[in-house]
């Protein structure tokens, strides 16, 4: 581990010289992630506003097709993601795979800016989110390089960087907003130059991953160690269980195929076996498996009651969030006569409201538990769906509707890092480091998965609107989150880390 850190250290791209320390190499790398991040909240709050009228003045898209290009870049994300985040857990080539998925972000907002129908608008959408799952490879990195203490802080200040992101990208809409001319053959309008824009900014965090990203140590070399004996010893338990098979087989002088041989060993052959072919290509059926045990491992490793529960609470989050976000709109022109620029003033109020509710929990999980801030963020929550669905839930405004929508809205938004920072991370602390990638990966998809079901629903939502209020609006997110609260008391013992387990004997030790 220590020789392969050494080599990508000084492989990269000559800078190793005048960055000696290992300290230093590890704030560029951390500000280079940050910037990736950073511009992926850009590029949400630049493109977005503007891709309705793109795809409908320009090329008469409808409704239906906005709703998918929109959902693309989720779509993309929910396929790719895991199988980049495998792919890194194998070679733990973090530079390469980002500067090879980066392509994509370019090549898709290229395709946007020189679109010349409303699929091509689509196809970049989708082309655009195969690069954006360059973010499971980094958070997979993340967590390899940083310490299980410190963890719920790293994953805070690299998801706060995309509210950044956010809360600027509306103040750069404004000035290109105002682009009207010609690049070459290119038309550069108010539509287009988003794209244009973006594809200049990750053309610039290329630059930045090439000379200033650094291949780090583990921080965690114990544990990675541990998970590379422990399959090396799964490897070594396979190969001498294919060696008993064969020695089995001359010496009964029957000739089994490697799976039924495994089978024996494991004591499962209680029926009657009769006599079998040779099989000339034994050895491929060993490898088959051999990669049979590896897939089993990675599922008992995922199918438990800790991930299953982090799992359904960072889905429930999202989609409750997309539920919010697609409905504002329509929901506040109903309610308050809101026009765009109140909405405008609504989103950057509540993206630095965010920005404080990420670093808050930077701060409290030096006091406090990753466990019990996903309880605070869970209880605020709750709080707020049922201020919501109490006043705004019949359809009908009150005179303190507007003051306790705003109470409601700052408490949902407050308490969202509550619980999606925190479960993030404890959720990368109960998998090994072996297949980090590749859960982070499942953790994106899951996200990506409510990124398209809370519009989905935000839509039905209001369509029963018009028969039965806003009831069933706010009532579907409140009944989800009331099952996550179940699972949240029923699985509270057991959503510890390593450090909290360990507490109590030290407790004992020091008595």
């Amino acid at each position: 581990m220590d020789g392969d850190d050494d080599v990508s250290l000084k492989g990269s791209s000559g800078f190793s010289g005048s960055c000696s320390s290992i300290k230093a190499k590890r704030w560029l790398t951390n500000i280079t992630m940050a910037c990736f991040f950073l511009c992926g909240g850009i590029e949400y709050s630049v493109i977005l506003p503007t891709c309705w009228d793109y795809m409908h003045e320009e090329f008469g898209a409808q409704k239906w097709l906005y709703g998918l290009t929109i959902s693309a870049m989720s779509i993309s994300n929910l396929l790719i993601g895991p199988i980049m985040g495998a792919i890194y857990d194998k070679t733990h080539q973090t530079k390469i795979l980002v500067l090879f998925l980066n392509l994509f972000e370019i090549g898709g907002n290229f395709m946007y800016f020189a679109a010349t129908s409303k699929h091509m608008v689509l196809g970049s959408r989708f082309i655009t989110g195969i690069g954006l799952s360059a973010g499971s490879v980094l958070f997979g990195e993340i967590a390899r390089t940083s310490d299980k203490k410190r963890r719920t802080v790293a994953f805070s200040i690299f998801m706060s960087a995309r509210q950044v992101g956010l809360v600027i990208g509306p103040g750069l809409n404004l000035f290109l907003r105002i682009c009207n001319f010609n690049l070459g053959p290119f038309k550069v309008d108010k539509f287009r130059s988003p794209a244009l824009f973006m594809m200049i900014i990750w053309v610039i965090i290329q630059v930045l991953f090439l000379f200033f990203f650094f291949l780090l140590p583990s921080v965690n070399e114990k544990e990675e160690s541990d998970n590379q004996k422990h399959v090396h010893e799964q490897e070594q338990e396979n190969s001498s269980s294919s060696s008993i098979d064969d020695e089995t087989i001359k010496s009964e002088d029957i000739s089994f195929p490697s799976e039924a041989a495994y089978l024996i060993n494991n004591k499962n052959s209680k029926g009657r076996y009769g006599s079998i072919n040779v099989n000339p290509e034994r050895s491929e059926h060993s490898i088959v498996v051999k990669k049979m045990n590896f897939l089993m491992t990675i599922l008992n490793e995922f199918v438990t009651e800790e991930v299953s529960v982090l799992l359904a609470i960072l889905f429930i989050t999202l989609f409750n969030q997309q539920v919010l976000e697609t409905g504002l709109v329509p929901l506040v022109e109903d309610f308050f006569d809101w026009n765009e620029f109140d909405v405008s003033l609504f989103y950057s109020g509540a993206g630095i409201i965010l920005l404080i509710s990420f670093f808050s929990v930077a701060i409290l999980t030096k006091a406090l538990s990753d466990r019990w801030l996903i309880v605070i963020g869970v209880i605020g929550t709750v709080i707020g769906y049922t201020c919501n669905i109490g006043v705004l839930g019949s359809g009908q405004t009150y005179s303190f509707s507007f003051p306790a929508f705003i109470i409601a809205s700052v408490i949902n938004v407050f308490t969202i890092a509550y619980i999606f920072v925190p479960a993030a991370s404890l959720y990368s602390k109960f998998l090994p480091l072996r297949i980090q990638g590749f859960g982070q990966g499942i953790r994106r998809s899951v996200g990506s998965l409510a990124c398209i079901m809370g519009p989905l629903w935000a839509g039905s939502g209001f369509e029963l609107s018009y028969c039965c209020n806003y009831y069933p609006f706010f009532g579907v997110p409140l009944v989800l989150l009331a099952i996550i609260s179940i699972l949240l008391v029923l699985s509270f013992s057991k959503l510890k880390s390593d450090s909290e387990k360990k507490l109590p004997v030290t407790a004992e030790q020091k008595s």
